[in-house]
């Protein structure tokens, strides 16, 4: 219970930002001697997950903005 009480909200996280995050860190990850070809890997197939849904929802937000106005 007491960890209940002391629950406080995260900020949301808009996909740009997650987009920036996983690019650095994949870039990190690329820039080291010894950088984790799988981790590298995975990091990119989030990358591109998040950008099809950020272009989802801008197609999703114009077509309603056509036939709201």
């Amino acid at each position: 219970e007491e960890e209940e009480e002391n629950y406080e909200s995260l900020p949301q996280i808009s996909i740009t930002d997650a987009l920036e995050s996983l690019y650095k860190l994949r870039l990190f990850e690329e820039q080291q001697v010894d950088g984790n070809k799988a981790l590298i890997q995975q990091l990119l197939f989030h990358e591109r997950t998040l950008l099809r849904k950020k272009v989802s929802r801008q197609q999703q937000s114009d077509i309603r903005d056509f036939f709201c106005n």
